[in-house]
């Protein structure tokens, strides 16, 4: 999904979505998602049946203190077909899992527009976290409108305090959004977030959320800097508010994808 995301930021996700579009008569539906990732990767990734094909995956799940309320998100294809553009899919389950109900695919107001597409769009790669009582938490990528005609690739985080059932956001992560100032008006440069995971205290119930940022060689030797923030206010704040961005590594040997933990019993390590 982090690929598909570039791929919007740099435009040649529209270009796909449109030629998908006049292929099968205006219309796509879920059995044409395959068409268009193929025709947003063709020559670039491979033969078309090596694409990846529609449906869901990349599930996060969180579960509630008394195990009855549960959450899953997940990457939803479903979601190319709706404008704006929101791929963070959803279901909950109030009775352990026996059962589960599909609601749909997260919110985003979609205000601004760039030539006719609407922003926010939200782009998948699922977190979903429990806090406490009712509240579930699940961050995504998101794609925001930068300037007149250019986008960003951010992390954002949505709420939900009836367990799961209903989502409040996006809710932008701004220390996540172009850190070094590399995109400017009609250009944007490789400075993408990325690959999100987070944790929540048990003892305090800060969350803290980590992400790769690509950006230029010029910061990091590898491309990546595994970058991290934190909020205290996530449950209640709207919109919660979130420490300065931490660089942690940024080696060529440091690799991405960063899981946090918190240590628990008392203690002030992460």
């Amino acid at each position: 999904m982090g690929h598909l995301a570039r791929l919007s930021v740099t435009g040649r996700l529209d270009k796909a979505l449109e030629r998908a579009r006049r292929r099968h008569g205006g219309i796509i539906a879920a059995t044409h998602i395959e068409d268009f990732i193929d025709s947003a990767l063709g020559g670039e990734e491979g033969d078309a049946e090596d694409g990846p094909a529609g449906g869901q995956a990349e599930t996060s799940v969180a579960v509630d203190s008394t195990g009855q309320h549960i959450v899953i998100g997940f990457n939803d294809t479903r979601g190319f077909t709706e404008d704006p553009v929101s791929l963070s899919g959803f279901m909950y389950s109030d009775d352990g899992g026996a059962t589960f109900t599909d609601g749909g695919r997260l919110p985003t107001p979609g205000t601004s527009l760039i030539n006719g597409t609407r922003f926010p769009q939200v782009f998948g790669d699922p977190e979903v976290k429990y806090l406490g009582g009712s509240t579930f938490i699940y961050f995504s990528i998101m794609v925001k409108q930068f300037s007149a005609t250019g986008t960003a690739q951010t992390i954002c985080v949505h709420r939900s305090t009836d367990f799961g059932h209903t989502w409040d956001g996006p809710f932008e992560i701004p220390t996540a959004t172009n850190p070094h100032g590399l995109l400017s008006a009609g250009a944007n440069a490789r400075d993408t977030a990325d690959k999100e995971f987070a944790a929540v205290d048990p003892d305090t119930g800060r969350v803290i959320l980590s992400w790769s940022n690509f950006t230029s060689p010029a910061f990091a030797a590898g491309g990546v800097e595994v970058s991290t923030t934190f909020s205290d206010d996530i449950a209640t704040a709207t919109p919660p508010t979130w420490s300065p961005r931490g660089v942690i590594a940024n080696a060529t040997q440091d690799g991405q994808a960063p899981q946090p933990y918190f240590a628990g019993n008392g203690s002030t390590n992460a």
